[in-house]
């Protein structure tokens, strides 16, 4: 029973990856949960919080923290950074950044945990448009360490973001053209920001082909993909609509561009 629940965690985390949203959504709705331990159940769950609203994903990751308390400090650890992602996407960047703070002090820390709350915080700077040149450190930092291709190119959305809000165009194309994993993962969410931030650099640069490219990668993306929010939220990138505040990417939408967070995905990594 445990060796057949843990093949089914691995098996979620492979589809998270290779499968489009909606295939995704579609498996865990026709899932039986019975099949799985409770550890993994709650693994499962903090994984696949990712594909909901706020309010569902912040109490689905609320009750994982209350178990791994008890039960796996890593995990609990794992857990929290992606509530602190959760809470600053949807605009409590003050909740985000505390609970990173309070986890820098916690003593089951790993260098994985920390190089996540760096890249994390990082992206606070972005968003807040405080960047620094620890900001650039942390990030570096994130990815001298992080070499898979998944959350390799995240970072390098991050480094790409960075130098273009420093007025570094040559150094930021060195971070657009590395596109190690670029064709290899369909999460919707996953492709959605890599093309919305080489369409942020190249209307930096006025390169029209790539602008038009790009554009049509995200218009492509928007007909396609499972999430209403996502396709509501990609259309006010070029209308300037404002979507309304339930929508998950509510404050994501004020920006132009879109900073890549980062966490435990407890088979890999994987935090959008």
């Amino acid at each position: 029973f445990e060796e057949r629940s843990a093949l089914y965690t691995c098996l979620f985390s492979l589809y998270m990856r290779i499968k489009s949203s909606k295939f995704v959504i579609s498996f865990i709705e026709n899932f039986n949960f019975d099949l799985l331990t409770q550890i993994d159940k709650m693994i499962i769950t903090k994984n696949i919080s990712i594909y909901y609203d706020y309010p569902i994903a912040s109490k689905m990751l609320i009750d994982c923290i209350a178990y791994f308390k008890t039960n796996n400090k890593s995990l609990q650890i794992a857990t929290e950074i992606t509530l602190a992602t959760r809470e600053t996407q949807y605009g409590n960047i003050n909740n985000g950044k505390d609970i990173l703070v309070k986890l820098c002090d916690n003593l089951f820390l790993n260098n994985e945990d920390l190089i996540y709350i760096n890249n994390n915080s990082s992206v606070i700077d972005l968003l807040n448009n405080t960047i620094s040149k620890n900001t650039f450190l942390q990030l570096n930092n994130s990815y001298l360490f992080c070499k898979d291709g998944y959350t390799h190119l995240l970072i390098c959305n991050n480094l790409m973001i960075y130098h273009i809000l420093n007025n570094d165009q040559l150094t930021a194309n060195i971070f657009a053209n590395e596109r190690a994993g670029f064709n290899t993962y369909c999460f919707d969410e996953y492709l959605h920001l890599s093309f919305l931030n080489l369409l942020f650099f190249y209307s930096k640069l006025k390169d029209s082909e790539k602008i038009s490219y790009y554009r049509a990668k995200l218009l492509e993306l928007k007909e396609n993909c499972q999430s209403i929010e996502l396709k509501d939220y990609i259309d006010s990138y070029f209308t300037n609509k404002e979507i309304t505040v339930k929508n998950k990417w509510h404050y994501m939408s004020q920006f132009k561009f879109r900073p890549a967070f980062i966490g435990h995905w407890i088979i890999n990594y994987f935090d959008c």
